[in-house]
């Protein structure tokens, strides 16, 4: 585990390039990255999501298709329950 885990470092400082890495390691990289495809989508289409959260398997801007969606659904409903007077000034102050 250690090894793939400074292997990992090392492609994302860009010291390696994923397709290296999978050569060494006696797989074909084209191969590989089709069979990732096809498993995401599959993922995909019956709504499942096996990656880690930040993990390097997930693209740009990726943080989990669930966990993404149901992150921006909280910021929704917080900005909606929200008082829109909570900043303002006490109708009470300075009318003495």
């Amino acid at each position: 585990m250690k090894d793939a885990s400074a292997e990992i470092v090392q492609i994302e400082a860009g010291l390696k390039s994923r397709s290296q890495a999978i050569a060494e390691r006696g797989y074909d990289a084209e191969q590989v990255d089709r069979e990732i495809a096809a498993e995401r989508q599959r993922e995909r289409a019956l709504g499942l999501d096996f990656r880690r959260p930040g993990s390097p398997a997930q693209g740009p801007g990726e943080g989990g298709s669930q966990g993404a969606d149901r992150s921006e659904d909280r910021d929704d409903e917080e900005e909606e329950d929200a008082d829109p007077d909570a900043d303002a000034e006490p109708a009470s102050r300075g009318k003495s």
